[in-house]
């Protein structure tokens, strides 16, 4: 009697511990996927913001379309997008957007968080500016009179695994400033 008593015993804790177990196996990876994406935007973000400020390529789609060449695991062409865009202050020392330009080949239609108002964009991924410069009013650096920084912002649309749990999927971000 002690045996079958101790077997049925095991069988009620097993079936209250695996659920719990799973549950965490599942969070553990989860919460993984999404630290190592982040960090994938981020490094991207960096190497783009370098390359930009550096005058390395001859084209900022060429910047954008190498790196997001480099986002294995992440499926950033069907999920992400990214945006490069020159602040500039003058005499009036407020910052305002020069250039902008978005990565063409992108599939996630998600605006930039720097100045989204763009409504004209070329063939080249370039923002057609306005004729009224965008002045930016809470922008997160202070510029001096002739100072330009280059804004990197990558985005990407974060599929979560889990979706019993989550009804909806995250959009990561990353922003540099060089």
């Amino acid at each position: 009697l002690s045996g079958r008593y101790s077997r049925g015993v095991a069988m009620v804790e097993m079936t209250i511990v695996t659920p719990v177990l799973l549950l965490l196996v599942v969070s553990v990876v989860e919460v993984t996927r999404a630290l190592q994406a982040t960090s994938i935007l981020t490094s991207v973000s960096r190497e783009a913001a370098s390359l930009a400020s550096r005058g390395v390529s001859d084209s900022h789609q060429k910047i954008m379309e190498g790196l997001a060449n480099t986002t294995t695991p992440l499926d950033f062409p069907n999920h992400g997008t990214m945006y490069i865009t020159l602040v500039a202050s003058d005499e009036s020392e407020r910052p305002f957007v020069a250039q902008q330009y978005r990565w063409r080949t992108n599939n996630l239609d998600a605006d930039s968080k720097i100045w989204s108002d763009c409504t004209d964009w070329g063939a080249d991924g370039a923002c057609l500016m306005p004729a009224d410069r965008p002045n930016l009013v809470d922008f997160p650096m202070r510029l001096e009179d002739g100072e330009a920084v280059y804004v990197v912002e990558t985005l990407y649309d974060y599929k979560i695994l889990s979706t019993l749990a989550f009804e909806s999927d995250l959009e990561l971000y990353a922003r540099t400033m060089m």
